[in-house]
C-alpha cells in the first residue's frame, strides 16, 4: 500500500509504504515531517484487523485491514493511497514506489528515511509535556463530536481527557471518525500508557491547528459503531 501527500503544486508526492502480512505490518516513510513520522507510527501501532462481517467477533487478517485502508485514508483532499504490488521486504517497496520515483522526478540525493515496525515508540517532545488530565475541557467541548461511543460519557474525567483527544488527533491524521474512536477505545495496559505519553507531548493548541487545517476533508456523519464492541472495558 503506498501513501500520498498533496503539494503546494497541487501534485500527489508518494512518502510511504505499508506492507501487510496476514499477521503483521510493516511501514517505512520519508522523514522531514514530524505530522508524517506520528501518523504511520500511530497507523502501525492501532492498526486492527477488522471483523470479517458485523456479526462475529472473527477478525481477517492484516491484508483485509489494507483493503479498509485503502479507501478510509484516503480523503482525496491532502492525502491519497494505491494499492501497489507487494515485495519480499518493506524496504524493496519503499524504494521501488517513493525513492525511485522521487529519484526520477528530481535527481538529487534521495531524502533520509525512517523505518516503523508494528509497535513503533512514539515519543513525547521534551518541549512539552503536560498530562491531559492538567488541563480544561475546552478543546473536547470545541471539538468532539456528538456522536460517540456509548462508553465515552460515563468515563472518569481523566480517562475522557486522555482518550477524547488521541481520538481527536486521530480523525485529524486519518480523516475516519470510526479509527478515531476504535484507536482511542484500546484497553491493553502498555498501549493505554504509550497513547497517554503521546497525548502528553502534545499541546492542545497544536491538535486544534491541525482539526482546523483538515476541517474540510473530514466528516461527522461517518461514524460505524457497531463494530467498535465495547471498548472501554
Amino acid at each position: 500500500m503506498l501513501l500520498f501527500e498533496r503539494q503546494t503544486d497541487a501534485s500527489w508526492l508518494p512518502t510511504a509504504v505499508i506492507l501487510a502480512a496476514p499477521k503483521r505490518l510493516q511501514g517505512k516513510c520519508l522523514l522531514g515531517s514530524p505530522d508524517r513520522d506520528a501518523r504511520l507510527a500511530m497507523l502501525l501501532r492501532d492498526a486492527r484487523p477488522p471483523r470479517l462481517n458485523e456479526h462475529t467477533e472473527e477478525r481477517g487478517t492484516f491484508l483485509d485491514w489494507v483493503d479498509w485502508a485503502l479507501n478510509a485514508l484516503a480523503n482525496g483532499h491532502t492525502t491519497w493511497t494505491a494499492e501497489v504490488e507487494p515485495t519480499r521486504t518493506v524496504d524493496e517497496v519503499f524504494k521501488r514506489e517513493v525513492l525511485d520515483v522521487i529519484r526520477g522526478e528530481a535527481p538529487t540525493e534521495p531524502s533520509p528515511v525512517e523505518s516503523w515496525d508494528q509497535t513503533p515508540e512514539v515519543e513525547p517532545s521534551p518541549e512539552y509535556y503536560v498530562e491531559a488530565s492538567e488541563r480544561d475541557d475546552d478543546l473536547l467541548r470545541r471539538y468532539l463530536p456528538a456522536e460517540r461511543p456509548s462508553g465515552f460519557d460515563p468515563l472518569p474525567a481523566a480517562e475522557r481527557a486522555w482518550r477524547g483527544r488521541y481520538a481527536l488527533m486521530t480523525w485529524a491524521f486519518t480523516g475516519s471518525l470510526p479509527f478515531a474512536w476504535a484507536a482511542a477505545s484500546i484497553s491493553d495496559p502498555e498501549e493505554v500508557e504509550a497513547n497517554k505519553r503521546v497525548v502528553a507531548g502534545v499541546p492542545d493548541s497544536r491538535i486544534e491547528e491541525e482539526l482546523i487545517r483538515t476541517a474540510t476533508e473530514r466528516g461527522r456523519h461517518n461514524v460505524v459503531f457497531g463494530f467498535l464492541g465495547e471498548p472501554y472495558s
